[in-house]
């Protein structure tokens, strides 16, 4: 078999969309999210049990959602490169359960919507 080189999207469904919007202002991760541009490279990487989407120094930037996390977890060492396609804004106001939106801290945050290269086996028919 042969290695080929696949392409998935990490979208909004993947995503913990709130993971950002339940630390305060002053929270460090708000500071790595602004400064994040569209075509760095970031890192995904198993924290726990949850897998965190990570900048170069390998500091949270966001964490995948529940099934996200249960479907890349055991390819983790497939993932060849995570870059990221965009930053989405998020608002507290967005959060549609008012249970969850009192345990937000800040009013806005970004989501990083990231692009993962991965290998996949081929199989050969030769």
């Amino acid at each position: 078999s042969i290695l080929r080189k696949r392409y998935e999207l990490l979208g909004l469904k993947d995503i913990y969309l709130d993971y950002a919007g339940r630390k305060s202002p002053a929270d460090p991760i708000h500071a790595r999210l602004f400064q994040i541009n569209v075509g760095d490279g970031v890192q995904l990487k198993l924290i726990g049990e949850k897998l965190h989407i990570c900048n170069d120094a390998g500091a949270t930037l966001a964490v995948l959602a529940g099934k996200a996390c249960e479907q890349w977890a055991p390819r983790l060492d497939l993932v060849r490169q995570v870059n990221v396609l965009a930053l989405v804004e998020r608002r507290k106001d967005e959060s549609q359960n008012p249970d969850f939106q009192t345990m937000l801290k800040s009013e806005k945050w970004d989501v990083p919507i990231v692009e993962v290269v991965f290998s996949s086996e081929v199989s050969s028919f030769l």
